[in-house]
Formats: C-alpha cells, structure tokens, sequence
C-alpha cells in the first residue's frame, strides 16, 4: 500500500534525494497539491535565460545582454524593488520591447526545448499518477513558461508564475504569497513542494512535505552564453578585475598610439577616432591569441596556468567571430584615417561631404595593408602560443612591437613616436623577461638583450627618421656583428631550448 503525503519523513533541512521527491509525488493524494518549480527541475534549464537566448538578430540581442550588465539599470529602481529581484524582470521587458517578434519566435522554439529539456523522471512520477493535482510555481515569466509547459504533455491544474508588467512586484511578494491567493492557507499547508531553489525556503516551511533537491541533469546556461562579445574575454577571463580594457588599452596602448600618430595628422580629432577603430579591430585579433593561449594551456601544458573564470567562460571562445567584428571596426576606422589626410575645414556642416572625398584606391590599398598586419599578428600569436616557454621569451617583444609599430602599416610617426614605441616595447618586455627567467638568470640572456637592444635602437631611428641610410651604416654593422660575436654562446644555448608544446615536461 502507498504510504499518504503526511506519513512521509521531512528532510532534515527540507533537503532530500531525487527519489525521495519521486516517491512523494506517487504518494501524493487528491486532497495533497504537487507544487513544482518550474526552472531547474520540471524543466532542467532555466526559462529566462532560454528566452533571451533567442533574441533575433543574436548580434543585436547579445550586445543589448551586454550593456544592461554593464549599466544595471535594476539598480536604478526604487529599493524595495531594486537589485537582483528585478534584474530579470527588466531584461525580459526590455528585451521584449526592443525585440517585439521574440514572443512568437518563442512559441516555436519552445516546443523544441519541451522536448529536449522537460525532466523525464519528474514527467513520468506525475504521469503515473492521475490524482496528483500538479501546480507550476516559478520565479519565472507566465508568457515565457507557458508555451514550454503546453508541450510538455502534463495536465497542469494551476500555473502560478510573474507578470510581464509586473514581475518585480510578483517577485517581490514571493511564491508562498501567490500560491497563497491561489490555493488557501489550508490547502496549501497539506501540499508536496519539489524546488532547487534555497530562495523557496519560506514556502517549503509552510507545506506538509517540502523537498529541496537538484537535478543532476539540470544546467544553467547563461544567455548568449557562446557568442562572441569584443572585449570580454580579455575583461572576464584573462585579466579579470584588473580593468585591464580602460587601464592598459584605452589608457596606454590607446593613448600613446595617439600621441606617436594622430598629433602629426593635419586632423588630430579626426585621425585619433580613426585609430579608435582600428586599436579595437587589432584588439579583436589580439584576443584570438588570448583564448587560443588558454585551449593550447588546457590541452598541452603540464601545469596549466588558467585564469578561475576560463570554464565559466569557455563557451564564448570563438577564433572566427572575432575577425566579423575586426572588419567592421575596420571600415569606419579606415574611413577616419583617409579622411583625416584631406585638406579641409572640419565642421558639423562638412562630414557628409568629408565622407565623398574618400579615395577609393587609397582606401582599399589601405585596408589591404591592415588585413596583411592582423594576418601575421595571428599567425605570429599562432606559434607564440604553441612555442615552448623558453621560444615565447623571444617572440614575446614581436607581439608587443605589433601593438604599436604594427599601426605604422596605415599611418606615420616621428622620430619621439617611434623611441617612445620601442620604450612600451621593451618596458614590457623586460617584466616578461623578468618573470620568466627570474632573479639570478640573468647571466644566461645579457649579452643577446645588449645585442637586440641596439639592433632596435638603429631599426627605430631609421623608421622615425625615414632615412634609410642608419641601416647601410658601416659602423652600425660592425658594432652589430661585434655584440652577436660576444653574445655567440648563449644564441646557441637559447636555439637549443628552442621548440614546440609537444611535451608537457618540456613546456
């Protein structure tokens, strides 16, 4: 004989295995109410998410995601309301105003995800037993939660779930509070919750059998979790906390990149909007090299150095995405660029004509160049990332030389431009260098530092200069070879340690 809802043990803390919280639906009686959370346990992914996951054009979608978790407006509201217990709310509503179609869009996708996503052990327990009164309470949205649940092939009594227009008051009051305008105190107190959720606590003290369980199979999925956004790996994974994009790109990489070009231009302001785009073109490439470094770290090195963030952000690692959004920052940077060479007086009154005065030959010459230079950083970074530690000390400058010498391939410095470019290059060289040798090893890479050094100095004169003639120089090359002479010993020793990620004691 099935034992009744009231002779079932409660869980110490109202937490209890799978099968308990299968077994007390099946005991469920007509007069016990089977209460369900919706998100995470009938349905082993979360609704909201799911929802802005299907925003079209996920371009649009995934950029709009971004910027409300970079402004809060949740924040924003009065403070009974304010902080998480709207943040769903307004995203849901805004995206839904900004994106009118993703309703209906919804409807369809909803009867795929009923069927990939619907808990299978929770449907059958519910299925097999027809006196069960089955009720649907969720944090959730009714508009968003009721296509799934149509699908699902349940026969639902009572969907109880938040209002479109006023889910954060719906939020606010709490389950217990709905389901207690639905259903009574008295009927409730006699009811079977299964939830996953710590949140429901209050309402799991008010029912006769409370069971707080997860789903193995359960996954919560981030919205717009595997699209490529600009920016955020660098800003999530790579450095995070550090406001690694305002303090290193915007505020050095940016700035002298600026000052070393857009300063010479006949059009400053013009030329530096220009060199906006086009670091956050180079920047999008660049990032390619980040994520790569971590899938090469993750699958070859022995003691992977990975950043506490990489799982929960692997998802969005993208190698071809990158290069769309390079292309994009690239024509209207270009644009700046070619605008900035005419001679003219820049006014409100003069851009669209600005924009006619365009050399097309130029332009495409131009960004025929810049495709060659993000080309070979990728490929640069390509065999940095799969070069053993020892190799990546020397190509380590060659990727910093292209953050700043690199831009040279569309515009022009002087010689202050171009000193000051090989000082970003070699003051970040010279930390790699410290780090990875460390106290003490010094002695193993002196003479070859004196000899690149130099090297630089006299390649970085002629480039700011534009005379040619420092590089035919008898005495420059003399001294050259003379300090590869001297420095002969540990070439030799640096080309042994010379290679590739292949084993993982090597790298």
């Amino acid at each position: 004989m099935t034992p009744s809802v009231e002779e079932l043990p409660h869980p110490i803390g109202y937490s209890c295995p799978n099968d308990q919280a299968i077994f007390a639906i099946k005991a469920a009686g007509v007069e016990n109410a089977v209460i369900l959370d919706f998100d995470e346990t009938l349905f082993l992914r979360n609704s909201t998410e799911e929802y802005l996951n299907s925003l079209q054009p996920r371009f649009l979608g995934a950029l709009l995601l971004l910027i409300l978790s970079f402004i809060k407006p949740w924040q924003w509201l009065p403070r009974p309301i304010r902080g998480n217990i709207s943040r769903d709310w307004l995203r849901v509503l805004i995206a839904t105003l900004l994106f009118p179609w993703t309703p209906m869009l919804w409807k369809f996708r909803s009867k795929r995800l009923a069927g990939l996503y619907g808990n299978p052990l929770l449907l059958d327990a519910l299925r097999a037993n027809p006196r069960a009164s089955v009720i649907i309470a969720s944090n959730g949205f009714d508009f968003i939660i009721r296509p799934i649940v149509e699908k699902l092939d349940l026969p639902v009594k009572q969907l109880i779930a938040c209002r479109f227009w006023h889910g954060s008051a719906d939020r606010k009051r709490g389950k217990k509070a709905l389901l207690t305008d639905v259903l009574g105190s008295a009927v409730l107190a006699q009811s079977v919750v299964i939830t996953d959720s710590i949140d429901d606590e209050i309402l799991l003290q008010a029912v006769a059998t409370p069971c707080l369980t997860q789903w193995p199979e359960a996954t919560y999925i981030k919205a717009m979790g595997d699209f490529y956004i600009p920016f955020f790996y660098t800003d999530r994974v790579k450095q995070p906390g550090e406001q690694y994009i305002v303090k290193v790109i915007l505020a050095e990489d940016l700035l002298f990149v600026v000052l070393c070009t857009s300063w010479l231009s006949n059009h400053p302001v013009v030329h530096a909007v220009g060199m906006t785009f086009l670091m956050a073109a180079f920047w999008c490439i660049y990032e390619v090299g980040y994520m790569e470094n971590d899938v090469v770290a993750e699958k070859l090195e022995a003691t992977p150095k990975l950043s506490s963030t990489y799982l929960k952000y692997k998802s969005r690692i993208s190698f071809w995405q990158p290069w769309i959004w390079a292309l994009l920052f690239s024509l209207p940077g270009m644009a700046f660029l070619q605008i900035a060479k005419g001679d003219f007086q820049w006014t409100l009154a003069t851009i669209g004509n600005s924009f006619d005065q365009i050399d097309d030959e130029q332009m495409l010459q131009a960004l025929g160049a810049w495709a060659v230079l993000l080309v070979a950083l990728r490929l640069t970074y390509l065999v940095y990332n799969y070069a053993n530690k020892p190799t990546r000390v020397w190509l380590y400058p060659v990727l910093q030389g292209y953050k700043c010498f690199g831009f040279l391939a569309v515009t022009s410095t002087n010689l202050i431009g171009s000193l000051l470019f090989l000082a970003l290059c070699l003051s970040r060289w010279m930390l790699y260098l410290i780090y990875r040798y460390g106290k003490g090893s010094w002695y193993k890479v002196g003479q070859v530092l004196r000899c690149l050094i130099f090297a630089s100095l006299v390649l970085t004169a002629a480039i700011g200069t534009q005379d040619i003639s420092l590089l035919l120089s008898w005495q420059a090359w003399t001294i050259l070879i003379l300090t590869c002479l001297k420095a002969q010993r540990e070439f030799r020793s640096i080309v042994k340690e010379l290679g590739w990620i292949t084993d993982p004691a090597r790298s």
